[in-house]
């Protein structure tokens, strides 16, 4: 999964394909024609830690909760809190 601060129609529509018509897991309910992310609009980004190893780090942990409760000292919403967790996930206003 790569790193977004934008998202075109076409990518935001291939990432919710997955887990409905391609192979992987649901990660979007955002079609991005009928139902827009917020990636479409610059107002999503998803930050991803790296680890001392350069890898990326996808599942929640210390950094994340750190990043995510300044995130949102600051009037913003961090998917940490989503129903189904997005620990890189980070939207401008809540």
């Amino acid at each position: 999964m790569p790193y977004y601060f934008f998202r075109t129609v076409q990518e935001q529509n291939e990432l919710y394909q997955k887990g409905r018509t391609k192979p992987g897991d649901i990660v979007t309910n955002s079609d991005g024609i009928t139902k827009l992310s917020k990636h479409q609009s610059w107002l999503a980004m998803d930050f991803v830690i790296i680890d001392d190893d350069g890898k990326p780090i996808w599942k929640h942990n210390a950094r994340y909760e750190v990043l995510g409760e300044i995130w949102e000292s600051l009037g913003g919403r961090w998917g940490g809190r989503f129903k189904r967790p997005e620990v890189f996930h980070f939207e401008y206003g809540a």
